[in-house]
This record gives structure tokens, sequence and C-alpha cells, in this order.
């Protein structure tokens, strides 16, 4: 199974490589030929994969921090806005009917919380966030490995297949020629049609 989903990668980057060969924006890198280190380097800088890992260290990173906000003290603030449809009165012994409050009434309040214990919840967070990010650091140097044997195994297998095409040529080069000899001969009568064919 490791060696079909091997095989599928290589093919992926073996047609990302002929696709950016016909791309018009990359044609005048087309019509040369790369070294290994050139190729590594280009993909390098355009892979998705590379990138897409880079962006999930940053968002690690990023949660780290947001986690260590935990520890820090926060402050909020409300309003609160209420409208009686009377003025509140009251009725004392004596007195009579007294104003007692107001028909607008405005709260607003501040609040300013700092966690002092929290049975290491805030401390635990905080460190798997810290993980989290070495964990997408470790992931982002797999995925450039990967990604760099990839092109190596692409390239040698390019290397490969020019050089199967090359002797291929060569064995047609020596079968003409062998053919001609053969047909000199059977000329000359020295073999029969059949040694010919």
């Amino acid at each position: 199974m490791r060696f079909i989903k091997r095989m599928v990668q290589i093919s992926l980057v073996v047609f990302a490589v002929l696709l950016c060969s016909w791309s018009p924006a990359w044609s005048d890198e087309a019509s040369r030929s790369f070294t290994l280190e050139e190729s590594i380097h280009m993909v390098l800088e355009r892979s998705l994969h590379i990138r897409s890992a880079r962006e999930a260290v940053q968002e690690s990173e990023s949660e780290r921090k947001e986690s260590f906000t935990s520890f820090l003290p926060r402050l909020s603030t409300s309003y609160g806005y209420r409208r009686l449809d009377k003025t509140p009165t009251m009725t004392f012994p004596m007195i009579g009917e007294r104003t007692v409050g107001t028909r607008d009434n405005y709260v607003w309040s501040l609040d300013l919380s700092q966690p002092v214990f929290t049975g290491g919840a805030l401390a635990g967070g905080y460190d798997l966030a810290a993980r989290g990010v070495d964990i997408s650091k470790l992931r982002e140097t797999t995925t450039i490995q990967d990604v760099v044997l990839d092109v190596r195994e692409a390239y040698f297998a390019i290397l490969t297949a020019e050089r199967v095409r090359d002797v291929a040529l060569q064995a047609v080069e020596l079968l003409k020629a062998h053919r001609g000899t053969a047909q000199s001969f059977y000329d000359a009568g020295i073999i029969p049609k059949n040694d010919l064919l």
C-alpha cells in the first residue's frame, strides 16, 4: 500500500512538472533543463504542501499566544438601560406617597478578573499549545523532506527514462545496421531469406 501511495505521489510530482512546463508563465523555464538542486529549490518555493505546513506552524503559534492570554487579567464592561412606565413611588405611613426612583434607569459595570488558581488548567493548556507548535514544526520538516524526496525520485525517474530512451534508440540503430548487413548478405546469396526476416 505504501508503494502505491509513493508511486501516486511521484506521478503527481511528474504531472506537476509537466503542467508547469506547459504553462505560458513558465515557458522560459520549460525550454531549459534543470539540475537536481534547481528543481528542489523551485519546488521548495512553489509547493502548496510546504506552504500549507508553514501556515499550520503560524496557526499553532497563534494558538500558543492565545493560550498565554489566559494568564492575564480580564477587563470587561457592560451597559444597560431600563425605562419604567411610571415613576416608582412608595407610600409611607404618616408621610404619604413619595418618589423613590426615576423612570430612566442606567447601569454601567466594569469588571476586572484575574485567575488565581485554576488547578493547573491554564498551565496545562499553555503547555499543550506549546507542544502543538513543536508538532507542527516537525510536520513542516517532514513535509519538506517528503517533497524533496519526491522531487529527487521524480528527477531520477526522468533521468532513467531518458537513458532507457537513449538505449532504445541505440538498439534501433543497431537493428537497422544489422538489417543492412543482412540485406547485403542476402543480396550476395550468403544467407537465406528467413535469416534476413
